[in-house]
């Protein structure tokens, strides 16, 4: 009878923080916050953030289930001498879902048309982090003349397949290279509110380390992105597709990258090995197979363009314009200024 008792008070516990966690993200996604606004394409809500004038326009692209709020403080910083555009994906932040695949194509598609609604006419200074790196890859590929100039940080490459193929399956679990099973796991807590309720150990923990560095109103926007169960769901979405082997013949075969100014900025790799032994519990030798396959898939991109050049930076973190927001923002206006003297 009184583990009866104790399993019912559990149910409803978790039943009442579920409701909890939904009245609460509901109010926070019926009113998109300040300094953004919202555009509806093709009858889905769009938020992006609009600043400064001129012309070369610097769009960012975030990386994985990101959002435009953790690029407000660049924007800000950017848009004193530049126009910057930063806006949410589809599913993310407070853009509406968008049923269908997530390809690399719909999404580049997408932001073309967002481009073209605001009347922000070309060239662009494209930014891509992580995964966002793929999707600027395609879209140099699909428009290569709307392109003026190239930032990639620390981009996802269209071989990223190679991890799972030539890493041990131990390794390759352990290292944190796979998202797949977060994402999954970050969906069923998400979806109970247990996110929410779990917030003082996450915000202790080293893995958002580089996100309490955001100012206030862009560290809420990023926490109340996290609890949204249309995030996990969404970058699921796009992590599966980015690495179906369609989306990646379709990238390479959508035409060659333009040859414009291009920064391809790594982290650290001594330090980043460091993380993967300390968070992964693996040996050095195993963590050194991870770092360098991963070296070589980002400076790879480095190829893509006569331009391109590698910069590497002095954090361990895969959140260089978190860490490092002064090394971002400088390659950013090289770019510009190669673009403009083109």
């Amino acid at each position: 009878m009184l583990t009866l008792q104790i399993v019912a008070v559990v149910l409803a516990a978790v039943m009442l923080a579920r409701a909890l966690n939904l009245i609460l993200l509901m109010r926070w996604y019926a009113k998109p916050k300040s300094p953004g606004e919202v555009i509806y394409l093709n009858d889905k809500r769009v938020y992006f953030t609009a600043k400064g004038n001129g012309s070369p326009t610097i769009v960012f692209e975030a990386g994985l289930g990101s959002i435009s709020a953790e690029w407000w403080a660049i924007q800000d910083e950017m848009s004193a001498s530049a126009r910057v555009l930063t806006y949410d994906r589809a599913g993310c932040g407070w853009s509406e879902l968008v049923q269908g695949p997530r390809t690399s194509r719909q999404i580049a598609l997408e932001l073309k048309g967002l481009l073209e609604a605001l009347k922000i006419d070309p060239p662009y200074i494209l930014v891509g982090h992580s995964q966002g790196g793929l999707y600027v890859n395609h879209f140099c590929r699909l428009f290569p003349d709307d392109v003026g100039g190239v930032v990639l940080i620390d981009p996802m490459s269209p071989d990223d397949v190679r991890f799972r193929q030539e890493l041990l399956p131990r390794v390759y679990k352990r290292s944190g290279i796979d998202k797949s099973s977060f994402l999954r796991m970050q969906g069923w807590f998400s979806g109970f509110g247990f996110l929410r309720l779990m917030k003082p150990f996450f915000l202790r923990s080293p893995q958002l380390a580089a996100y309490r560095s955001l100012p206030p109103k862009a560290f809420r926007a990023f926490w109340n992105n996290l609890l949204t169960p249309n995030t996990p769901q969404t970058a699921l979405n796009e992590y599966i597709q980015a690495h179906d082997p369609r989306n990646m013949v379709d990238l390479k075969n959508s035409g060659s990258f333009p040859a414009v100014p291009l920064r391809v900025l790594v982290h650290h790799t001594d330090k980043m090995r460091d993380a993967i032994v300390r968070f992964g519990d693996l040996s050095r030798g195993e963590a050194e197979k991870v770092e360098n396959l991963w070296q070589d898939l980002m400076r790879a991109h480095g190829a893509l363009s006569p331009q391109g050049k590698i910069v590497v930076t002095e954090t361990g973190s895969h959140f260089i314009h978190l860490t490092q927001p002064d090394v971002v923002v400088r390659n950013i206006l090289e770019v510009v200024q190669e673009a403009s003297q083109a």
